[in-house]
């Protein structure tokens, strides 16, 4: 990728998102006029650098959404919820032909057709339903309503050529009045064609009088049926794809007599389909483990929505049915369809849920001056720097040395105490390059508490505090998913719907905290809500049901320790699947997440008050604070953060259960692991003499490290596994110490018993 393709890319991804920002700001402030003309400026400015980048299908798409916001800043158009939603829609389509732009320098080979189809639907909000460039409707209606007149006539035409022919296509090419002008020879370029089967010229408009005809404005339109592979069609068109409709012909056109109009039993047909599908997936056992049965019905059903003419449906089935989804769900789902087949019909277009009013407060802010760099370049240096602590570590060992043998180091010293605080202030400062505020991650929020509020019809406003709050790069980057089960889970089980927060004396709408902030060298995010809270006895019910704990244990788990079970995996407490929660996915990925990047998440949660999930992580992975400890001869490393705290305890505080030992702290009993039984090393000490552990916490479970020394505590640059090691379970990585020795850093998760 070149330059200004890679400029282009940066630039696109960053108007998406302002332009994302603007419009959730624009559904809650109204009709803002500096927030309208900033919307159509990131559109406008998209539009443009598309087509520096010679990107015909997004320039076409956000054309007719320049159209749209053009009427909607001359008071034409009225601000709305599906005007809203039409504009956050042309954005995700955009965000991914960037990101297809991004990986192969080039748009897939339906983006023409796909940003045409969207383009439409925005020209529909127009007056007059469409704009003056836009191909007339009566002639733009998709095959898939009802094959075109025109289409039948021609396949009459060329029915002796069409035997045989693999695939049929039909094409309607209007050029614009100043085609000719352009270079442009509409005949010629039909004519092009492979496979043409017949054709067809007619005008647009009817011809008026010689005496006022301009010869210079072209009022065609040109009509063909072809055997032609879509990609090659598309291909001869790539310079005008907004004044072509390629489609493809369906079979039963091929043996269809011409009419004069549509079939009445187009919902009905659709209907029965959907029904037939759905009755597929009721029938007991004809499912269970056949994938293959559930795919299909998912494409039958997909497949006569489209050919119905009910789009949106067909969008809203295949965004909200993953091909992993089981039966029960897609049979949710196809029968929420077929339910809205008549509003769709008697509206044109499906209804939507009125979008609730949310409230992120997003004042008008300067926009941020950022300096790019290479993220290549500051990992780059970050190593640097690590290799700088690895020789201010050697010189400290060096010094230690010396003045063990009696001789003056006060030089080496005070030249170790410079090193040391350059080292330490260089790499605070490079590692300070890295971070970057949670502000991007948190701006994703608005739009998905919106979507998924109206999708469940419930009133939520978002307030997010601390968005300038920094972190690492990657700690930000790896925050977005675990956040967004977070919130997912906040509007589906946490909060209430109007009506029943309006009964228990709650605001009809529901309010959703996220909340950055540091506390010393800790991240802090939380996630809170004031809906119904989690109840302890429905988590205790629901985990007997799913034996997650023998019986005894469960009933012996306080309050507290039973809501931390709904980080168990596959554990929900949604009594219907949905496609926004209740298959058992969402709190356990939260807590696998988090503890990769060495932090904890914690819960907190009062019945009809509300819940709170923290999450606790470190500031930069970059570097790491472990302790260096000593077992059967060998270092070994362990991270600070999975030490509760050390103790040496007599004989007589430790107990023999069965087979293994343990003793009690706090009031709660410890087992104890030989570290050097665990890593196959000499045994530890003699029986009598008093013995040292180290209590590590990880995951909810807890055991003490049996050790025979702790060395130090250092901070040191960790580094992978590699080579042979590779893939060695246990070790979280190696580091080098100050005299040179490789230390191998244990995974406390992974030996953990």
């Amino acid at each position: 990728m070149n330059e200004l393709h890679a400029q282009f890319v940066i630039e696109a991804r960053e108007l998406v998102r302002q332009a994302t920002d603007d419009l959730i700001a624009l559904e809650q402030d109204g009709s803002a006029p500096a927030r309208i003309d900033r919307v159509f400026r990131a559109f406008h400015t998209l539009k443009g650098s598309a087509g520096v980048v010679e990107l015909p299908a997004m320039t076409l798409l956000l054309h007719a959404a320049e159209d749209l916001l053009t009427a909607v800043r001359g008071g034409k158009v009225a601000v709305s919820a599906d005007i809203i939603d039409l504009s956050l829609a042309c954005l995700d389509q955009v965000s991914r032909w960037v990101d297809d732009f991004d990986a192969a320098a080039a748009l897939p080979a339906d983006a023409g057709d796909t940003g045409r189809m969207l383009a439409e639907r925005m020209r529909a909000f127009l007056p007059g339903g469409a704009s003056a460039t836009a191909p007339a409707a009566t002639h733009e209606a998709p095959v898939a309503a009802g094959v075109a007149d025109w289409v039948l006539r021609l396949i009459e035409q060329a029915r002796d050529k069409i035997v045989g022919s693999p695939a049929l296509y039909s094409i309607s090419y209007e050029p614009i009045p100043g085609c000719f002008f352009n270079g442009d020879d509409p005949v010629d370029l039909m004519r092009q064609i492979p496979g043409l089967l017949a054709f067809h010229i007619e005008p647009r408009s009817p011809f008026p009088p010689l005496a006022e005809m301009d010869p210079f404005a072209c009022n065609l339109r040109l009509q063909a049926i072809a055997a032609a592979d879509r990609a090659d069609l598309a291909k001869i068109f790539r310079m005008v794809p907004d004044q072509v409709r390629i489609e493809p012909v369906p079979a039963e056109a091929l043996s269809a007599p011409a009419t004069d109009g549509k079939s009445d039993d187009n919902v009905a047909l659709v209907r029965a389909i959907l029904e037939a599908q759905a009755e597929l997936l009721r029938m007991p056992g004809r499912t269970e483990g056949l994938a293959g049965c559930i795919g299909a019905a998912r494409r039958v059903a997909l497949n006569a929505l489209r050919a119905g003419g009910f789009v949106q449906l067909a969008d809203d089935l295949e965004r909200n049915a993953p091909i992993t989804l089981d039966s029960a769900g897609l049979l949710a789902l196809i029968e929420q369809a077929a339910a809205r087949l008549d509003a769709a019909a008697a509206a044109g277009k499906d209804s939507g849920v009125e979008a609730p009013d949310t409230a992120t407060d997003r004042s008008d802010k300067p926009a941020e001056r950022t300096l790019r760099i290479s993220e290549d370049k500051i990992d780059a240096l970050v190593n640097l720097a690590g290799e700088l602590i690895v020789a201010k570590n050697t010189l400290a060992h060096s010094v230690k040395a010396l003045d063990g043998q009696g001789g003056n180091v006060d030089l080496l010293r005070r030249d170790q105490d410079a090193i040391d605080r350059l080292a330490v202030e260089l790499h605070d400062n490079i590692l300070r390059l890295r971070m970057i505020s949670v502000a991007q991650v948190f701006r994703s929020f608005p739009r998905l508490v919106r979507d998924v509020a109206r999708q469940l019809n419930k009133q939520v406003t978002l307030i997010t505090h601390g968005e300038n709050t920094e972190a690492d790069k990657t700690i930000v980057d790896r925050l977005f998913e675990p956040l967004v089960h977070l919130v997912r889970n906040a509007v589906d089980h946490g909060v209430e719907t109007a009506e029943q927060r309006r009964a228990t004396g709650k605001p009809e709408a529901a309010t959703i905290t996220i909340q950055a902030s540091h506390s010393g060298d800790r991240f802090l995010v939380e996630v809170s809500d004031d809906g119904r809270g989690i109840d302890p006895a429905t988590v205790r019910r629901r985990a007997a049901e799913r034996q997650l704990l023998p019986d005894d244990e469960l009933a012996a788990l306080s309050d507290e320790q039973v809501i931390d079970l709904i980080f168990a995996a596959g554990f929900s407490t949604a009594e219907t699947i949905s496609d926004v929660s209740g298959r058992g996915i969402g709190m356990d990925v939260v807590r696998t997440a988090v503890e990769r990047m060495g932090g904890r998440v914690t819960v907190a949660s009062k019945v009809g008050a509300g819940t709170t999930v923290r999450l606790d992580l470190p500031m930069t992975i970059a570097m790491s604070l472990i302790m260096v400890v000593e077992a059967g001869g060998q270092a070994f490393g362990v991270a600070m953060d999975a030490v509760s705290e050390t103790v040496r305890l007599p004989p007589d505080r430790i107990s023999r259960i069965k087979n293994n030992e343990g003793f009690v702290l706090h009031d709660q009993v410890v087992p104890i692991v030989s570290l050097a039984d665990l890593m196959k090393l000499p045994p530890r000490p003699a029986e009598g003499v008093s013995r040292l552990f180290i209590v590590a916490e990880t995951g909810g479970r807890i055991a003490a490290f049996e050790i025979d020394a702790i060395r130090d505590r250092v901070e040191v640059v960790l580094k992978p596994m590699q080579g042979l090691l590779a893939g060695a379970r246990g070790y979280a990585g190696t580091t080098l110490l100050g005299d040179g020795q490789v230390l191998l850093v244990l995974d406390v998760k992974e030996i953990m018993p």
